[in-house]
């Protein structure tokens, strides 16, 4: 159940969302109007996307940048979020067990490290929105400190969850027109240089990719240099091996090779 203070703030929680507010806001609204009791000091709203990927729409708190690294997240990265979205339920966990128990994050443990030591080891909380019997969504928050979560904590997200899938879902939220002109940034690799990977995973050389694509040697080279600092990867076989190891790209059994006498050219 909702205590008094909190059904009052459920309620105008809800009556904030009837007004259809733009997104960037909604994430403030939860994390001070029904979740102010739980120390939230981050909290990001995601929709997916062609059930393909999570967008994120809302952000707040202390996370500035997570929406830089993690705008676009495909279903098939194993994180906490993905996981919540895939199997309907939600999952809590400390900030230092989802680092370990979701090797994937090592893809940006220096920011993850910064997190820990600015909020401390709080609890991190991925909830599924759901509308219809269907997960539509997600919302997760960082906690200053972890939670003895009872039934009634399960039931307050629970009620959250259902709010936003009411927002989400209508037509005048204006979100589903703010998930396709979201642009890909972050974890997510552009269309281009998923080919360009594809590519490399078949030793072919920068000329030869770049002749297949019709682009540039130049362009196929800074390609793969975005590529290898995003992966933290220290040469072109490196790279493709963390795309498929992050499920951000798949390929057959092709073994790519070093070509064109340079790590990542």
């Amino acid at each position: 159940m909702i205590g008094p203070v909190g059904g009052v703030r459920f309620t105008s929680f809800l009556q904030h969302l009837g007004g259809f507010p733009e997104p960037s806001g909604v994430a403030q609204a939860v994390a001070r109007g029904p979740l102010a009791s739980y120390g939230v000091t981050s909290l990001n709203i995601w929709m997916h996307e062609d059930f393909s990927e999570l967008v994120c729409i809302s952000t707040h708190g202390i996370i500035d940048s997570y929406d830089n690294l993690y705008q676009r997240v495909p279903l098939s990265f194993h994180a906490p979020i993905t996981e919540s979205f895939l199997t309907g339920a939600s999952v809590i966990l400390p900030l230092s067990e989802m680092m370990n128990a979701y090797p994937s994050l090592g893809l940006d443990v220096e920011y993850w490290e910064q997190v820990l030591t600015e909020n401390g080891d709080g609890d991190v909380v991925q909830v599924p929105i759901v509308s219809n019997g269907a997960a539509i969504g997600m919302f997760a928050f960082l906690c200053n400190d972890t939670i003895n979560w009872t039934v009634n904590d399960y039931a307050v997200l629970d009620a959250v969850a259902a709010g936003l899938g009411l927002w989400l879902s209508h037509p005048r939220s204006g979100v589903s027109d703010l998930v396709h002109n979201t642009h890909s940034t972050g974890l997510q690799l552009s269309l281009r240089q998923i080919e360009v990977l594809r590519l490399v995973a078949e030793g072919k050389s920068n000329s030869a990719i770049a002749y297949r694509l019709g682009y540039s040697q130049s362009t196929v080279k800074q390609e793969l240099q975005r590529i290898s600092r995003r992966l933290k990867a220290a040469n072109r076989n490196e790279a493709v091996t963390r795309a498929i190891e992050l499920n951000l790209m798949t390929t057959g059994n092709a073994v790519p090779v070093e070509s064109d006498g340079a790590g990542i050219s």
